[in-house]
């Protein structure tokens, strides 16, 4: 597959057909680290089958990288972020040529368990994590001096003079007021904030080779201005059975909580099942959702 490279600085190119601007950087040692392996651009479906359904990991870059630098291989492969057109080639990686991926912990597990989070752009398969990167503290690759700073930290994202600090405040007060007017969100009515979500299941994929019982945890939001008694109890399919929990809550407060659910061995695939929530007799209905396979050896 031919790929066009750029030369950024002595030690950096990147791939300019890249669907996610994978980049590399080359150590005086020969050693490739890759930044992010995604898509390729036009290769990544099928001519006439363009739609997303039909992308595939493939391998790119290698004979540019090959034709600049005399490299074959990648030896470590670094993740910027989690989403998936920016990590779905690294397993190829990993099994054609052991590449290790080094990642900020902050979003580590995301990229080792994702079946246990519902966060959008989510890659489905498990990439193992080698390394875990503090952010804000130095590390070196072969030499090569990195720092982390993720680009929404409140800690350091930009500097603004303090006219422009007044004017960055204005916007989210403006911002506020709008939101309040456009949902119900009064302090003495019953809401579930600004994101709307009254709970949430972990894991969020559930995979039973052959039935059986496990543990969920997860959290649940009293929607009123008042302390409450909340009860959660789980919807599930006919012949399954679950856990229930009535747990006293503060105004507004969000508390943890863990259930058990049992499933038969009749094999399913994706089935949903959900969170019910009542806080002092008021029904607010199913406010969050798993999905159980039960079967097989894969989700």
């Amino acid at each position: 597959m031919r790929m066009m490279w750029k030369q950024v600085l002595p030690h950096l190119c990147r791939a300019k057909y890249s669907g996610a601007e994978t980049h590399f950087v080359v150590a005086d040692s020969g050693k490739v680290l890759c930044i992010d392996f995604g898509y390729p651009t036009g290769e990544s479906v099928a001519p006439g089958k363009r739609h997303p359904s039909n992308r595939r990991p493939l391998l790119h870059s290698m004979a540019g990288l090959y034709k600049h630098t005399g490299a074959d291989r990648i030896d470590t492969v670094f993740v910027s972020h989690f989403h998936d057109d920016h990590v779905n080639g690294i397993n190829l990686l990993r099994r054609l040529y052991g590449t290790q991926v080094w990642a900020a912990d902050l979003f580590a597990d995301l990229l080792e368990q994702p079946m246990k989070y519902v966060w959008p752009c989510l890659w489905h398969e498990t990439i193992p994590v080698a390394c875990r990167l503090p952010l804000h503290e130095s590390f070196k690759w072969e030499g090569i001096t990195f720092t982390l700073t993720p680009c929404r930290d409140i800690r350091a994202p930009f500097r603004c003079s303090p006219s422009g600090m007044t004017k960055f405040v204005g916007g989210a007060e403006a911002f506020d007021d709008l939101h309040r007017k456009l949902m119900i969100v009064g302090d003495e009515e019953a809401h579930f904030g600004a994101e709307s979500q009254g709970g949430k299941l972990q894991p969020y994929r559930v995979h039973l080779p052959s039935g059986g019982e496990v543990e969920l945890q997860g959290w649940i939001l009293n929607p009123l201005p008042r302390a409450a008694t909340a009860t959660v109890r789980l919807v599930l399919p006919d012949g399954w059975t679950g856990s229930e929990a009535t747990v006293q809550l503060g105004p507004r407060e969000q508390h943890n909580i863990t259930l058990t659910m049992s499933a038969t061995d009749a094999a399913c695939r994706r089935q949903p099942i959900a969170l019910d929530l009542t806080v002092d007799g008021q029904p607010f209905g199913q406010v969050a959702e798993a999905l159980v396979t039960v079967g097989g050896e894969r989700f």
